[in-house]
């Protein structure tokens, strides 16, 4: 009897021990943790929460409501980070080596919010953003259609950069000791300027790269194959020290240049239509002349010969 009790006992702390294993129960022991002014992780002055999880495995989420009027948020030291993209506070993440963005219904934010990352993994940049700093990073896709203010890319990699919305006067960006894979978009408007040094761009698309403004590529390399993929419209400078690579430039003039060009064939069709003309009255000219000439020489030959007959 003692024997089936503790048989009937092994049976059941196995059973016990499978159910705690399945992954119904993995998740439920593995509950994400939530950024926020209750998380045991989470310490926060009147503007400011910092959160530090470098005591736990455990996912985090940042969901878009934090419960209060904070400005900035830090997360720092997180195995893994859910960030919803409708998060309208300025955010700091540091040693997150895996940053997934969760979208959200909110298309808007107020404007000037900072992004800044440090030594961290992210699959692409939050869309509410307008100022972005990211060092000792890895991005997928840095692509954003808002009006950046200020971008700062250091010692990091990028696999596209993608700037749908031009820059526009006063803006900076720079990208330091960077990688950048393929430049799909970025438009340097008059009055902003683009810094690149000590980076490397391995490929331009299509007008990729649109100069209106001040580009320095300093110490840098790129590797264009495409005749238009470096843009330089009026006004615009472009400034090589130490490049190495092939950088492929096509230059357009102004518009008042643009239509002189546009004018010029009928132009010279008609100059030229006028050279024909007088060209052929000077040849009509100069034939009768030559036959008045002619004519007047056979005369005078043969008055001549008639008079030497005579003789």
């Amino acid at each position: 009897m003692t024997s089936n009790i503790y048989i009937w006992m092994k049976i059941w702390v196995w059973a016990m021990l499978w159910a705690c294993s399945t992954p119904a129960s993995r998740a439920y022991v593995e509950e994400n943790l939530t950024v926020g002014v209750n998380s045991e992780f989470c310490e926060h002055n009147d503007t400011t929460l910092f959160c530090d999880y470098k005591t736990t495995d455990k996912s985090v989420r940042m969901p878009e409501e934090l419960g209060s009027s904070f400005q900035e948020v830090f997360v720092t030291n997180a195995e893994k980070l859910q960030l919803s993209e409708g998060v309208c506070v300025n955010v700091t993440i540091i040693n997150v080596p895996d940053v997934d963005l969760v979208k959200s219904e909110r298309d808007h934010c107020g404007p000037h919010l900072k992004f800044s990352a440090r030594l961290s993994i992210l699959d692409r940049l939050p869309s509410q953003f307008s100022h972005v700093e990211l060092k000792h990073c890895s991005v997928t896709s840095l692509a954003t259609s808002i009006n950046i203010t200020n971008l700062i890319v250091a010692n990091s990699n990028v696999e596209t950069l993608d700037l749908v919305s031009p820059l526009q006067q006063g803006v900076s960006v720079d990208l330091i000791s960077t990688k950048i894979e393929t430049l799909t978009k970025l438009h340097v408007k008059k009055g902003s300027n683009l810094q690149i040094l000590k980076s490397s761009v391995d490929h331009i698309a299509s007008r990729g790269l649109i100069i209106e403004g001040n580009v320095v590529l300093n110490e840098s390399s790129t590797n264009t194959s495409l005749k238009d993929s470096v843009v330089m419209l009026p006004g615009a400078t472009l400034t090589l020290n130490k490049h190495a690579g092939n950088l492929e430039v096509m230059a357009t003039l102004p518009e008042s240049c643009n239509q002189l060009q546009h004018n010029e064939p009928s132009t010279g069709y008609f100059i030229a239509f006028v050279v024909c003309l007088t060209l052929m009255f000077l040849v009509i000219i100069a034939s009768v002349i030559y036959i008045f000439c002619s004519s007047k020489v056979y005369l005078v030959l043969q008055q001549k010969s008639k008079w030497c007959e005579r003789q």
